[in-house]
């Protein structure tokens, strides 16, 4: 399967490890053609579930899954080439790989020895998955302004109020949630607090998309957390989830060349094939060539 342009790999951007990553990608991806058709009966949650095991089983999901006992980034041009050929191949592959990445971050890079420990191994097999729980009804993109509160209790906090469109927010096992602890005014009072999907007083509301996908809206009420459920310090949320967005962002951008190229490629592909009045192929006429 041909994705890259490799003109472009060629470039001193790259270094000669992604020229091979681009050529193993290549070849794997021709091997798993079959996917989307073998899939195609089950629900896209059920599929992001089974994506995410032959992401794990694979190895890919150690591109962008951390490993324990490290904190250490991941190589942003391995990512980037990566989600350009998931998303040539299938938009839902992407969208499985890139948010158990996002998802794992917090963690990863700012959590504990203890909580890597716990989580890390699982995800990079794609036995568990997470969710990155940002966004609130009443804030839009305005983080800042996440109002769900975390009050300290006597074994370590209480949180009440709601996130919403949570990536994979119907199939996660845990959310690394962004809430109000209060240290400080806005950006200032938020940290992000590990919340297994089984915790007493959470529920999950799924949301309708066109395009079928695992997200929901995430209910607290008067859920029950212990003190190590916090990740990194008290108070830099907002600093973590800047940091785990930025890097992210750059990323999107291989996702749409991916969807580009493979929009360009069926479009090449059906000019060829569909015949036009006077009996000549589409791609014979003027205005496609």
């Amino acid at each position: 399967m041909k994705i890259f342009d490799w003109t472009i790999l060629s470039l001193p951007l790259f270094e000669e490890r992604h020229r091979l990553l681009a050529a193993q990608l290549e070849t794997w991806l021709e091997q798993q053609q079959h996917l989307p058709k073998e899939f195609a009966h089950i629900s896209a949650s059920e599929r992001g579930r089974q994506y995410l095991r032959i992401l794990g089983e694979a190895g890919w999901l150690a591109y962008a899954v951390g490993e324990a006992g490290s904190n250490a980034r991941p190589d942003m041009r391995s990512i980037c080439l990566i989600r350009e050929a998931f998303a040539y191949f299938d938009d839902l592959l992407d969208f499985a790989f890139s948010i158990q990445g996002l998802a794992t971050a917090p963690i990863a890079w700012y959590g504990s020895e203890a909580q890597r420990a716990s989580v890390l191994p699982d995800c990079r097999s794609g036995a568990r998955i997470g969710t990155l729980a940002l966004s609130e009804p009443e804030c839009a993109s305005n983080l800042a302004a996440a109002g769900l509160k975390a009050e300290k209790s006597e074994q370590g906090y209480v949180l009440n109020g709601s996130k919403t469109w949570t990536s994979n927010g119907t199939i996660a096992d845990y959310h690394c949630v962004l809430a109000r602890t209060g240290e400080g005014p806005g950006a200032m009072g938020l940290s992000f607090l590990l919340v297994p999907s089984s915790s007493s007083g959470l529920s999950s509301e799924p949301i309708e998309l066109l395009a079928p996908r695992a997200f929901s809206s995430l209910h607290f009420e008067q859920c029950a957390l212990p003190g190590d459920a916090l990740i990194g310090q008290a108070g830099m949320g907002f600093v973590y989830a800047m940091e785990i967005l930025d890097f992210y962002r750059v990323t999107v951008g291989s996702a749409a060349i991916g969807f580009c190229r493979r929009a360009c490629d069926a479009a090449v592909d059906l000019s060829k094939k569909r015949v036009v009045a006077g009996g000549s192929r589409l791609i014979e006429t003027q205005m496609t060539m």
